[in-house]
C-alpha cells in the first residue's frame, strides 16, 4: 500500500509540474506570475505576511501596501482558478480516454 501511495505521490507531483509548465505558456498566467512577483519584490511585507513571519505583530500598512497585497491576492487566485480549470480538464481528458481504451466508449 505504501508504494501505490509513494507512486500516486510521484505521478500527482509529476503533474501538477506538467500543468504548471503548460499554464507558463500561456500569457495571461506568464502575467499574473510576473506582477504577483514584482509586488513581492516591491513590498516585501506581502512576503512576510504570507511566510508568517509578522504573525506576532501588530502591523499598519499603508494605502498603497494594502491596495498592492489586494492585487496580488487577486492575481494568486487567478493563477490558481487557471490551475483548477487544468485539473478539471486533464482529469476530463483522462476520464474519457480511459473509456475509449476499456470499450466503453467508441
Amino acid at each position: 500500500m505504501q508504494r501505490i501511495l509513494e507512486e500516486m505521490d510521484e505521478y500527482l507531483f509529476r503533474m501538477y509540474d506538467g500543468l504548471l509548465k503548460e499554464l507558463m505558456q500561456t500569457e495571461s498566467y506568464r502575467n499574473d506570475s510576473d506582477e504577483a512577483g514584482r509586488l513581492e519584490d516591491k513590498y516585501p511585507v506581502i512576503r512576510q505576511i504570507l511566510e508568517g513571519e509578522v504573525i506576532q505583530k501588530e502591523l499598519v500598512l499603508t494605502v498603497e501596501a494594502q491596495t498592492a497585497m489586494k492585487e496580488f491576492v487577486k492575481l494568486r487566485t487567478n493563477m490558481q482558478d487557471d490551475l483548477q480549470i487544468k485539473y478539471y480538464l486533464r482529469g476530463f481528458h483522462d476520464c474519457i480516454s480511459l473509456l475509449i481504451k476499456s470499450g466503453m466508449l467508441n
